[in-house]
């Protein structure tokens, strides 16, 4: 609803080129990311944190599962999300797949991790579909 912009959550953005066929999905939460969003339970996460700034040692727990969320409810879905995007991404109809999520930027494609100099409040995931 266009009237009501602020109340909006989230955003999802299609579009097929016509020239390819390939079709990208642009998805955009307006949290406040990923990483920000739940609470560092173990010891460890918060060792790790204080000796590795940013969330790029946090990104194999996230792609995982293994990470805790702050929210306590729907507990027996938690954790499952990510994991199925990481597994989907890997098939050959998908040209690419990112997650972008406050400092850090993960090709799911290839693997690659990247901590970014600009934090975004919020998370962003890109992927294409031939």
């Amino acid at each position: 609803n266009l009237d009501r912009k602020d109340k909006c959550k989230w955003w999802l953005y299609v579009y097929t080129n016509p020239n390819n066929n390939i079709t990208a999905y642009s998805f955009l939460d307006l949290g406040v990311g990923i990483f920000e969003s739940k609470v560092v339970k173990t010891y460890i996460q918060q060792f790790l944190k204080g000796l590795f700034p940013g969330n790029l040692n946090m990104v194999d727990s996230l792609l995982d599962g293994t990470m805790q969320s702050r929210i306590d409810e729907d507990n027996e879905i938690r954790g499952k999300g990510i994991p199925q995007i990481v597994n989907y991404s890997k098939l050959k109809e998908f040209k690419c797949f990112y997650i972008i999520t406050n400092d850090v930027k993960i090709d799911l494609k290839s693997g690659e991790r990247v901590k970014l100099s600009n934090a975004l409040k919020g998370t962003f995931l890109y992927w294409e579909l031939q």
